[in-house]
């Protein structure tokens, strides 16, 4: 990561450079609690809900 940092010319293009490569391949949930989740990226809400727990999954439902 340091010799990656000497390739940026400044600070806000090295933090958009590592948001791009590092964090590209994950997604972040927040839950109401404030905890934080980490999914592979295209996760989706249900995908969420399993990882929350199984029974949260078997019973989401899409609002009608």
């Amino acid at each position: 990561m340091m010799d990656w940092n000497k390739d940026v010319e400044d600070a806000r293009e090295f933090v958009d450079s590592l948001k791009t490569d590092v964090f590209e391949e994950r997604v972040y949930v927040f839950t109401p609690k404030g905890d934080i989740i980490e999914l592979p990226a295209g996760a989706t809400p249900i995908d969420f809900a399993y990882h929350v727990h199984t029974d949260v999954g078997n019973r989401c439902a899409a609002p009608r």
